[in-house]
């Protein structure tokens, strides 16, 4: 059984789209160089935070205004337009999104302005992850990943919400037993 949470107005504003071909595509390659630079420097900047040697970097205080000075330095190129939330436009899905590394990483996505997919085993800790955030681009989806079934429904479900994917964070996890 999967449980689907959509905005409306996330879900009218995924209707709009340029209208010349070529230029689409070359701002959608440009945001992509820029979002997937800015996401590689803030993820380097959360694994160096995790080693032991490195337990003194702030990556909230340092590497992600690194990655939106990075952002908006990119963004300043021929077409792209200026914004306050680096990763608005960009969505990411994460998986095992209702606690640990998973919640914090949705919590981080959304406050960068991403749009998030939180997928997760438990409707109320789902619930529980929209009532912690007054992002307007967090949209969950309950799905078992012991059960290929409710993972196959959900990745169908979120591939006809959101055709294009930026970010995918595999945090899930799974056990025999």
């Amino acid at each position: 059984q999967i449980q689907t949470s959509v905005p409306s107005r996330l879900s009218s504003s995924l209707s709009t789209r340029p209208a010349p071909q070529e230029q689409q595509q070359q701002q959608r390659t440009m945001k992509s160089l820029v979002w997937i630079s800015t996401i590689g420097v803030v993820l380097a900047g959360i694994f160096v935070a995790l080693l032991p040697s490195h337990r003194d970097l702030d990556w909230q205080g340092d590497v992600i205004p690194m990655a939106q000075k990075y952002a908006n330095t990119v963004r300043a190129a021929p077409g792209t337009k200026e914004t306050d939330t680096p990763l608005e436009g960009i969505v990411a899905v994460v998986t095992g999104s209702t606690s640990g590394i998973g919640k914090s990483l949705t919590h981080a996505l959304l406050q960068l302005g991403a749009t998030v997919v939180a997928v997760g085993r438990s409707p109320s800790k789902l619930q529980a992850l929209q009532d912690e955030t007054t992002s307007k681009t967090l949209v969950t989806i309950q799905a078992d990943f012991n059960d290929l079934k409710t993972i196959a429904t959900a990745a169908d479900q979120i591939v006809q919400q959101f055709p294009i994917i930026h970010i995918l964070c595999n945090n899930a996890g799974a056990h025999d037993g």
